[in-house]
């Protein structure tokens, strides 16, 4: 949404990444609903077209709502289990909508251990939109991302699995 917009490249190819390194790989996008675009990834012949496309996907609504897409996600069959990394990245602000609080916790409690990547400066990360305070005690950590350095810094703990 609106106010991620000018993260979200970073943020796609970093799922991009992760997607080409690791096996058994979901990648989901949402905004106020949420799509798998697992295989639009992995086969695609120009990434950048189909990142752009995803940009430009106006089915996945306009305004975020967690809610809605962690019950979408906690209704996933075979997805979640107990060696399952979750990746969330998002600045978890919320625009009025339900938390979905007792959705993250279903599909965090099926998983091994889920991490939020936040592409926002720490100082904006509690405004009066945001709903991180209370998604944070899902997550064994949140970590800043927006930057080459702090992937780095992420990656190194991905890695200690």
């Amino acid at each position: 949404s609106g106010s991620v917009y000018m993260y979200v490249s970073f943020m796609l190819q970093l799922v991009v990444g992760i997607q080409n390194v690791f096996d058994k790989v979901n990648s989901f996008i949402f905004v106020d609903t949420c799509k798998n675009v697992t295989e639009q990834i992995l086969t695609s012949e120009n990434l950048e077209r189909t990142m752009a496309e995803f940009l430009m996907d106006r089915t996945l609504g306009f305004g975020t709502d967690y809610g809605n897409t962690f019950k979408i996600f906690s209704q996933q069959k075979d997805i979640f289990n107990k060696k399952t990394v979750l990746i969330i990245m998002g600045d978890a602000e919320n625009t009025g909508n339900t938390t979905g609080e007792e959705y993250l916790q279903q599909v965090t409690d099926k998983c091994k251990v889920t991490y939020w990547l936040q592409p926002k400066e720490k100082e904006l990360w509690y405004n009066s939109y945001s709903e991180l305070e209370k998604y944070k005690k899902y997550c064994k950590d949140v970590y800043q991302c927006s930057t080459l350095r702090q992937l780095e810094d992420f990656i190194k703990q991905l890695i200690k699995l």
